[in-house]
């Protein structure tokens, strides 16, 4: 009986330790990559849901249309 139950914390800690091992290993490579928006699109965006004026807006478009 103690021998059964020995059995089995052995093997599920040797799943973990193999689960553990695989993620840092390989994890890397399932996570998504961030979307990320440029500053105009971003603006953009403000402006369509109201958060910026026009003038607000264009001036934005503007500074970065220079830089």
């Amino acid at each position: 009986m103690i021998i059964m139950l020995l059995l089995w914390v052995v093997t599920l800690a040797g799943a973990v330790y193999l689960a553990r091992w695989a993620w840092e290993a390989y994890g890397h490579k399932l996570r998504l990559p961030k979307f990320e928006l440029d500053a105009l699109e971003l603006a953009k965006r403000r402006y369509a849901s109201g958060e910026l004026d026009r003038d607000e807006y264009l001036l934005i478009k503007q500074e970065l249309a220079g830089a």
